[in-house]
């Protein structure tokens, strides 16, 4: 029996409301754990963001989806009472791309970085191929769960609550739910629901009221109508009213008519399903179609449950039964309710579904171009498993308001009998997760379509990328693309720093972009450097911090590390026996010898015209020094006179150099140390050996063995060639690249490892710069990446360093990248670490296939996607798997990277593409540059053009060569704004 409460309350809805409020159920949002929605017959409705799935999920990780999902709601949806409203919305365009490009353009703007052409390009460019989507499921908890007594209980209970309610009823919204008896059930679905998904590998979030009454309104009114910052207002917790919901989520009133379904900046049309799909299919597939076709789309599928025991269908069951005599369509249907009678005997839930989808234009569209879509709508759905859908939803409007998660339990689509494992098979929880982190520092999407947003705080202020490519799949690049997200990476107005140690120019385009777009008086915070094996290019691995005549313990070990490598023959495994036990005492020794604190000691006498700079600082800031003063005493005037980079530079000549350690390893207590010892291999003694390697090593490596002339100033982002001085082919080869390796490392990220470092490591007059300096260092984001990694994966003292550095850089903000073309070069330990693994495929190798599945423990479905889905770049993009680790566990994503032309110019490192990029930019600059040749070469590459002109050349008899081709290329780009044409 209805009471009276609920007839006043009824009367009032019906008195007021509007054409689409007439649909509405909530109207009221409580806060809590988890925020519910209360709606006018009192159930219960909690949304639930599902942000994808953490693996790609093919037909054995859909099976344990439905197998986990089964088990744990089987109970709640085996009778009336539940209800699971899944919705997902897709839509295509620039507009969701521009949300999340937004974050890198105010990066940027904080940066002052000017790079407008290439952020606005990214949103035009993605999208032509990608779309945002949103993914929600309303968990309903329904008044009938309730049994007839605490049904009238709650009622009683919520009459009395609203004797002394100051509005009447539905004017407001109350903070009570009026069936109490139902919460905590709510609740406890709510849980069972978010678990199991967790479990089964989605990511999801129980989203609070007012986030819900925001996503409403969004999709309501479109996205227009809900700005991240509004929120809808609730009723306060300790009770009484607040203002009625609908007009804060309905802000557009909705047209009719025969051009569909107006609302917002929106024009709907809708198709509900009237038979199932015959055959299963993957919902994926559903999604490639819609993409191919460019639709926007919403899906909307509703789960209820005790399918068996609505009164239309036990009414139904009866009539085929009396006409089945007759009638091959009743024995049939009769037939069918009997298989799920028998699978609801077995204990197996039917569920009741109904499925509708919208698509859309823009509100001003013509209805002919709305009619279009839903043909191909249609096209498109029912050719996923030939479901058979229909346009004729009867009122449209109730239709739309049936597909907005938490607003409606029901629709127009006629209702459907599943089983709940079939029914769940039909839900979008394939679609991609999100790549972890809380910023937007990049944007990758799906295959289909879907955008990704990347960020390098996954997991905390660090990351430990590994990048596996074949050569031709798109390594660089993608290299690239992380440097320059990285730049914009981070809140802070500073640009993060930003190191590459790389074999070749693959870095000279991004260092480029990033200093043209710094205003004039920053562009030496970028900069490329090409090392040669000479004096002129020298990097002193025993420099110390400004005024330290003693190394810190970061800077001790990098020095053990190297000077270990030095010591092992080409070809070993490590330092001779013998040999390792002196190494830190004559590195201790060096520092000793050069000291001026240390009685004995050989500190080294200023000279006037070693160093202009120097001289210059001496005369301009006139500091008092001694009659014969020591480059330690230059270095401290200057440094007390606050002039840093001179004293900085005297330094440099009061450190020891690398032919100290010569006269270091012959002090008396070096020489007692290693009294009658002999290297075990030789035979050699300890001292002698030592002399030999490292005299020998003097004529060698010159850039090791003087005072440091590399100078990085104020760099924030540089990278260092090493192509002439990292030879290959032979076990000394290796040896050298290894080396400088690790001294461009140094040279580079130095004051990176220095954490809490003990204060009497400075003199305490300095302490607080040196601290001050340290901080902001150690606060700001910084990423080290090592590309050509093969190069040195196999040295030991390599492989040490790197694992320290990794060990080391959570806690330092370090990000470290690991780049190379074969996978083996990767040690377990080095696995272990990364938190983003980067494959771009394997050549389609059976044996390199098998390899990854090992290395990288990959699903089945895993290797097909490396199989036959990682081929290279292509027109729409280059795919990558990523395997990345979170709080959350183990993410794994196929993703593509989609350059525009603009961006693909801006960072190529194809020789020719370069070169080209080169010679116009030293006419017009870079960013006039870029747009020319992308509006000559869209694809990003001229190397087709460059090749084919050369070819033709030579078969007409002239001797062109292909640099002749690009010199002329860029003659006519320069002066014309586009090549000619071929003949």
């Amino acid at each position: 029996m209805v009471s009276l409460f609920d007839d006043a309350q009824a009367l009032a809805w019906i008195a007021r409301r509007k054409s689409l409020e007439s649909f509405m159920m909530p109207t009221a949002l409580l806060e809590g754990d988890p925020g519910a929605l209360v709606a006018r017959d009192g159930s219960l409705a909690t949304l639930v963001r599902i942000d994808g799935s953490r693996s790609l999920m093919g037909g054995e990780e859909l099976e344990r989806f439905v197998a986990i999902a089964s088990g744990r709601w089987n109970a709640w949806l085996a009778r009336p009472g539940h209800a699971l409203h899944a919705v997902l919305e897709r839509a295509p365009g620039p507009a969701p791309v521009a949300r999340a490009v937004a974050p890198q353009e105010r990066a940027a703007r904080e940066r002052g970085l000017d790079l407008d052409d290439l952020l606005e390009e990214r949103v035009r460019h993605h999208g032509r191929f990608a779309a945002g989507e949103i993914l929600v499921v309303a968990c309903w908890t329904r008044p009938s769960l309730l049994s007839r007594a605490e049904a009238a209980r709650d009622r009683r209970h919520f009459r009395d609550l609203l004797k002394d309610w100051p509005a009447r009823p539905g004017e407001a919204q109350c903070a009570e739910a009026p069936y109490r008896s139902l919460v905590a059930r709510h609740e406890a679905m709510v849980a069972s629901f978010a678990d199991a998904a967790g479990e089964a590998g989605l990511v999801v979030r129980v989203m609070p009221s007012a986030a819900a009454g925001r996503l409403i309104r969004r999709f309501v009114n479109g996205p227009e109508a809900a700005a991240p910052g509004w929120r809808p207002v609730t009723p306060p917790a300790q009770g009484g009213p607040a203002p009625p919901l609908a007009p804060q989520l309905l802000t557009a009133e909705p047209e009719t008519g025969q051009g569909g379904l107006a609302i917002g900046a929106r024009r709907y049309a809708a198709l509900d399903m009237i038979l199932g799909p015959r055959r299963s299919r993957p919902f994926r597939d559903l999604v490639r179609g819609i993409a191919g076709a460019g639709l926007p789309l919403r899906f909307s599928l509703l789960l209820e449950g005790g399918g068996l025991d609505s009164p239309a269908v036990r009414a139904a069951r009866v009539a085929a039964s009396f006409t089945a005599f007759s009638s091959d369509d009743s024995r049939a249907f009769g037939h069918a309710l009997g298989e799920l009678a028998a699978h609801r005997a077995d204990g197996g839930a039917v569920v009741r579904l109904r499925l509708t989808v919208l698509t859309w234009t823009a509100r001003e569209a013509d209805a002919g171009e709305l009619a279009r879509r839903r043909s191909r709508l249609q096209q498109v759905f029912e050719g996923w498993g030939e479901p058979v859908a229909t346009p004729l939803v009867g009122d449209l409007l109730e239709a739309f308001a049936g597909t907005v998660p938490g607003f409606a339990c029901g629709g127009t689509a006629a209702p459907a009998l599943a089983p709940l494992g079939e029914a769940l098979a039909l839900l979008p929880v394939c679609r991609p997760a999100a790549l972890p982190g809380s910023r937007v520092d990049h944007l990758f999407r799906s295959p289909d379509g879907r955008l990704l947003p990347f960020s390098f705080d996954s997991g905390g202020d660090y990351g430990f990328d590994l990048i596996y490519g074949m050569p031709g799949r798109g390594k660089s690049v993608l290299m690239n693309t992380l440097a320059l997200a990285f730049a914009l990476h981070g809140a802070h107005e500073t640009l993060p720093m930003n190191a590459v140690i790389d074999i070749g120019p693959s870095s000279a385009g991004l260092v480029s972009l990033v200093r043209e777009a710094l205003p004039p008086g920053r562009r030496h915070e970028a900069g490329v450097f090409r090392l040669a094996m000479s004096a002129d290019h020298a990097i002193n691995p025993f420099d110390t911090q400004p005024g330290c005549r003693e190394p810190l313990p970061a800077e001790r070990a990098f020095l053990v590390n190297l000077l270990g490598l030095m010591l092992t023959p080409a070809g070993a495994a490590g330092v001779p026996d013998g040999l390792r036990e002196i190494v830190a005492p004559v590195i201790a020794a060096a520092y000793r010898l050069r000291d001026d604190r240390v009685a004995g000691a050989e500190p080294r006498a200023y000279s006037r015209g070693r160093d202009a700079e120097v001289d210059d600082a001496l005369a301009r800031l006139g500091p008092r020094l001694p009659a014969e003063p020591l480059w330690w005493d230059v270095a401290d005037a200057l440094l007390e006179r606050g002039d840093t980079a001179a004293a900085r530079r005297a330094q440099r000549y009061a450190v020891p150099v690398m032919t100290d350690l010569l006269a270091a390893v012959r002090q008396p207590a070096i020489a007692e140390l290693a009294a009658g010892a002999s290297v075990a291999a030789t035979g050699e003694p300890v001292i002698d050996a030592f002399s030999r390697i490292v005299a020998g090593l003097a004529e060698a490596w010159p850039i090791l063995f003087h005072p440091t002339a590399f100078d990085l100033g104020a760099l924030r982002v540089a990278a260092v060639d090493l192509a002439e001085v990292a030879p290959s082919g032979s076990d000394e080869a290796d040896r050298q690249t290894a080396a400088v390796y690790l001294l461009a490392r140094h040279a580079l990220t130095r004051d990176w490892w220095i954490s809490a470092e003990p204060a009497a490591s400075f003199a305490p007059a300095r302490r607080a710069w040196h601290a001050a300096r340290l901080k902001a260092v150690r606060e700001a984001p910084k990423r080290l990446c090592f590309d050509e990694f093969h190069r040195v994966a196999h040295v030991p003292a390599v492989l040490a360093q790197v694992e320290r550095d990794v060990r080391e850089a959570r806690k330092l903000r370090v990000t470290v990248t690991l780049a190379s073309q074969r996978v083996e070069d990767f040690p377990p330990a080095l696995v272990e670490l990364a938190n983003r693994i980067w494959v771009l495929g394997a050549g389609g190798k059976r044996s390199e296939i098998e390899t990854l599945s090992s290395i990288f423990q990959l699903t089945d479905t895993l290797r097909e996607a490396v199989r036959h889905q990682l081929t290279g770049p292509a027109a729409d993009g280059s795919p990558a798997l990523l395997l990345a680790a979170d709080a959350g566990g183990r993410l794994e994503q196929l993703v593509v990277n989609s350059p525009g032309p603009l961006e693909l110019w801006a960072l190529t490192t194809s020789p020719v593409d370069a070169g080209l990029r080169d010679r116009v930019a030293r006419s017009l600059g870079q960013r006039e540059a870029r747009r020319r040749l992308a509006r000559a070469f869209p694809g990003g590459s001229a190397r087709r053009r460059v090749a084919a002109e050369t070819a033709d050349r030579l078969e007409l008899g002239e001797a062109r060569s292909e640099r002749a081709v690009v010199d002329s290329l860029a003659a006519e780009i320069v002066r014309d704004g586009t090549p000619r044409r071929m003949p």
